[in-house]
């Protein structure tokens, strides 16, 4: 706004939704659990484990999702788990490939062509399950993201504009999306910010996180209610087939050479 007002002559603003307020979108349902920071994988197990359950229910018709080598892969809704750091990124989407969902990490240390291809197989509906830091997934543009789990809670004075952000990466276009974000005592700074952002799309507070709140702020009516390294993966044998081709041993991940 700054640069439009020094450099252009009489610019117009248009705002669209309230201004200097953060609201959600509210075809997106917000999920927050209270967990601490050693539940969060287990969590996570739960909430994958669920969405699983409901998109067999389904019977939607899909792309194929990659297969580990391991057995038949997970079919869940296309979702994005959303990390604070890049060697969370790679251990966590380790750990969830060797559980059998085919997924793979999105992070700045990985070279440009590499996170192209994640995002491709990720488009397409090869991969499921993306694993992404903040920055990596900046601009993301996937319409049919059922999910996003928030598995860190965006930190600093940002925290909560980011969280909005974020689970706007679901429920585009008219549809209807999830969200699940894992709040430990630690995000208790984002407690305020974030108990509004549920009350104005009439979402349930848990009253953890309602207790978070000082009573004298509360003048908004809620409800209560790393072992790959750089490149993202480890260079195990037998590791993501459909990287380079080939099934799931010894050869990594087959849409990075188009196999």
């Amino acid at each position: 706004q700054r640069l439009a007002f020094d450099f252009l002559q009489d610019p117009i603003q248009i705002n669209v939704g309230e201004v200097d307020s953060l609201v959600a979108n509210k075809d997106i349902r917000q999920s927050i659990i209270m967990c601490s920071d050693a539940e969060k994988y287990d969590k996570l197990k739960e909430v994958l484990e669920k969405l699983t359950d409901n998109n067999n229910n389904n019977n939607t018709e899909q792309v194929a999702p990659a297969n580990n080598g391991g057995g038949s892969p997970k079919n869940h809704v296309k979702m994005i788990v959303f990390v604070a750091k890049k060697m969370s990124c790679n251990v966590l989407a380790d750990q969830l490939w060797d559980e059998g969902y085919a997924v793979d990490s999105l992070h700045g240390d990985r070279p440009q062509w590499e996170r192209t291809k994640v995002m491709n197989a990720f488009k397409s509906g090869q991969l499921r399950l993306l694993v992404a830091t903040d920055v990596a997934a900046r601009g993301l543009d996937v319409k049919d993201v059922g999910a996003v789990v928030n598995y860190d809670m965006p930190a600093g004075s940002n925290g909560v504009e980011d969280y909005v952000h974020r689970i706007g990466r679901t429920g585009r276009a008219g549809n209807k999306g999830e969200s699940y974000t894992f709040f430990t005592p630690g995000d208790r700074k984002c407690a305020k910010g974030l108990v509004e952002v549920l009350t104005k799309a009439n979402q349930e507070i848990p009253p953890e996180l309602d207790a978070m709140v000082p009573r004298f702020h509360r003048g908004y009516g809620g409800r209560g209610g790393g072992r790959g390294g750089r490149g993202g993966y480890r260079g195990r044998g037998g590791g993501r087939g459909y990287m380079y081709g080939g099934g799931g041993g010894g050869g990594g991940r087959g849409y990075m050479n188009g196999g």
